[in-house]
């Protein structure tokens, strides 16, 4: 076929004018021709002109069937405010199974790590439990370091992560989230947490733990008023000595086991004495009963805690012998100064109660502990190694102002 449609039908309409001015009266010839050559012409094209749709429906129809939708689902909506309100529906539901899940992340030294374990125990005591994760969390716990600058800026960076959390959960109505910032960072800044962007419901430093159930129980109870709750107070004799931490790992065969707390050292570079306050030593009795349960469930190695660990010095028994007759107090002294292993003498002298020297030959100090009569850090390492005999027994963070030669004697 030649040329195209176009050019067809302008050869038609050319020999069209031309039939009409020669022969003015062939029109039936030139209709019988211009059928002919239309037969003859290729097919016509789709066209690709874009079609008009009919009108559809128009804002009126759409408010329309919007008010009938909701003269429709009206009365449920009221019954599940009203399920809400009253606790009978799914997101109260869940708000209140959630309320006791609790998630603690911990960050920083080996003593926050048994810090955990020891709110761990404490709010278990309360019907709390271990969560999974966050998403399973009514409660989440960031148990903070202020050593360093570093560790911080990722404890703000997780504190925005969960306030993401916690916008979501309100904007899809489900169960609340508390978020509490704990230890050394939470005794620095104190109310600075609470009032930037307010990224905690709660601040409670290492010497409130205790205080922790009923801080949580507050902040819940007036969550939705956006209530916030603080308790920083440090202690001069809080060591949690009465309660045995719950272990986040009962498989491992290693554990941390804290004999006192804070700090007297004062170093121009350190932060600790300001966040975990003065220097107080737990009951060595307390320690010993906690290294054998340790030592029962399959534990090979015990290290000691402390912020200076070796100037430990248990005085809790003095308190005692204030309310005893005078022959008593010297039983009671004989006993707590007595060797637990009779075999050595060496040993034995190096567990007599500390009187007279304090630090070690060489240091010299304007600040003199009071440490007369107090069992010594050397008695204690003696006794904890004679639990068991196959565990092993280390300590940090020792000072070398305070590592004596009867620590060194019993270390060898």
């Amino acid at each position: 076929m030649i040329g195209s449609l176009q050019s067809w039908q302008a050869l038609a309409s050319e020999l069209g004018t031309i039939v009409r001015v020669l022969c003015p009266t062939g029109n039936q010839a030139l209709r019988t021709a211009k059928s002919t050559w239309a037969a003859a012409a290729p097919p016509k094209p789709a066209s690709h002109k874009k079609r008009l749709l009919p009108d559809g429906p128009s804002l009126p129809d759409f408010l329309s069937s919007a008010a009938a939708v909701s003269s429709t689902l009206a009365p449920s909506a009221v019954a599940g405010q009203h399920a809400v309100q009253h606790g009978t529906g799914t997101a109260a539901q869940d708000s209140q199974a959630l309320a006791k899940n609790i998630y603690i992340e911990t960050y920083g030294c080996q003593m926050n790590l048994n810090d955990s374990e020891i709110i761990n125990s404490v709010l278990r005591s309360e019907q709390y439990i271990k969560a999974a994760s966050v998403q399973d969390a009514g409660v989440v716990l960031l148990n903070t370091c202020a050593i360093r600058e570093n560790a911080e800026a990722r404890i703000w960076g997780r504190l925005r992560e969960l306030q993401a959390i916690k916008k979501h959960r309100w904007r899809h109505r489900g169960p609340p989230l508390v978020v509490g910032v704990l230890g050394c960072m939470a005794e620095r800044l104190k109310s600075g947490l609470l009032d930037q962007q307010r990224l905690a419901d709660l601040v409670v430093g290492p010497d409130a733990y205790r205080d922790l159930p009923r801080i949580i129980s507050a902040v819940q109870a007036g969550e939705l008023q956006g209530s916030a709750a603080m308790n920083v107070q440090l202690s001069l004799e809080e060591t949690y000595a009465d309660i045995m931490p719950v272990r986040q790992d009962s498989s491992c065969t290693s554990a941390f086991v804290s004999i006192m707390r804070g700090c007297n050292n004062m170093c121009a570079f350190c932060i600790v004495p300001h966040t975990r306050g003065r220097e107080r030593s737990r009951p060595v009795d307390t320690i010993l009963k906690e290294v054998d349960m340790l030592s029962e469930q399959g534990v090979k190695e015990v290290t000691l805690l402390g912020q200076n660990v070796n100037s430990y010095a248990d005085l809790s028994h003095l308190k005692q012998q204030q309310q005893q007759p005078r022959l008593g107090q010297q039983r009671q002294q004989t006993s707590l100064c007595s060797n637990s292993n009779a075999s050595s003498t060496s040993a034995s002298s190096s567990s007599s109660c500390v009187s007279g020297l304090v630090y070690a030959p060489g240091f010299v100090s304007v600040y003199k502990p009071k440490r007369d009569g107090a069992v010594s850090f050397a008695t204690l390492l003696e006794r904890v190694a004679a639990v068991n005999a196959e565990m092993r027994v280390r300590f940090t963070s020792p000072h070398p102002k305070d590592f004596t030669n009867d620590v060194l004697q019993v270390s060898s």
